[in-house]
């Protein structure tokens, strides 16, 4: 059975990974001029499981006290192709498992994923990996995360699923083209709602050989922008947060699939409210790994 890996994430006070499948068309000798067509598009294959494992140190300071925590979340979705055609691909996608470590005692004993186990859902992905009509996430269970302070609920699902596929440029490239993209959400704050922007620039490097196959190598770079508003003991705070990461994608473009992504960046700002004269300092460091088996079918 092979194995393909890949790395992706972006974060907020929980994990919020990313990137899959890409269909890479110009199965040919590569020169300076030749064409690829990135887009999306499960080829020779109609079945996957995926395993995200995100690790996440965060650092709090508030009126000079040290909070210190690091957790690790592991989740194995498996996705499979209702249909297909030139417009979007119809996905169901199974939870097959999900866990919490943390290094608060009360974050790991408390955090139980088993009534999300075998949970389905469904979603629509365009070629270019725009995602719509979730069905079903309404469904799953609501789950305490203590040492994160945040509930998993729809909107966070919704979230987690959407930034595993990374935006496609939707046209033929070559080597040395960019492609920008801005992502927007909202996530779910304690008492509150924040509003996260996210900046990609990818770039198609070359094709280079990984782990005995032929890749296409893409350079991506992203900033993030976090700012809301949300309520703690009471207390009303504003929260900002901004941040900056890197990521190396290899693509098998005679299979159309994703083979690794490698992503890690770091994230700080503060909850503060300044009429009270409190203000709560965060750091993050986070890295995703992903792993895809492809051999489902």
């Amino acid at each position: 059975m092979k194995r393909v890996t890949m790395n992706k994430l972006i974060p907020i006070f929980v994990a919020v990974s990313i990137s899959v499948l890409l269909g890479c068309s110009e199965n040919k000798p590569a020169t300076d001029s030749t064409l690829y067509l990135l887009s999306y598009g499960l080829q020779d294959t109609t079945r996957f499981r995926l395993t995200t494992t995100f690790v996440l140190d965060i650092k709090r300071v508030v009126q000079g006290n040290e909070l210190a925590n690091k957790s690790i979340d592991r989740v194995e979705y498996e996705f499979e192709m209702k249909s297909g055609g030139k417009k979007d691909l119809e996905l169901e996608v199974e939870y097959k498992d999900r866990q919490h470590e943390s290094s608060e005692s009360r974050g790991q004993a408390n955090t139980d994923f088993s009534e999300l186990i075998g949970k389905k859902v469904s979603l629509s992905m365009s070629p270019e990996g725009e995602m719509s009509n979730f069905q079903g996430f309404e469904d799953l269970p609501a789950v305490k995360m203590l040492d994160r302070e945040i509930t998993m609920g729809k909107d966070r699902y919704v979230n987690e699923v959407s930034q595993i596929f990374p935006h496609l440029p939707g046209k033929k490239i070559r080597k040395g083209d960019s492609w920008s993209h801005v992502e927007k959400y909202d996530e779910p704050l304690q008492g509150g709602q924040a509003s996260v922007t996210i900046n990609y620039t990818h770039t198609l490097v070359e094709e280079e050989k990984k782990d005995g196959l032929d890749c296409l190598k893409l350079d991506g770079r992203y900033t993030i922008s976090i700012e809301g508003k949300g309520v703690d003991n009471e207390v009303e705070f504003d929260l900002k947060l901004d941040g900056e990461g890197t990521e190396t994608v290899y693509f098998v473009h005679e299979k159309g699939v994703l083979l690794n992504v490698e992503s890690r960046g770091t994230i700080s700002g503060a909850a503060a409210n300044e009429e009270m004269g409190l203000r709560l300092t965060i750091d993050q460091n986070f890295e995703t790994t992903i792993d895809v088996d492809l051999e489902q079918d």
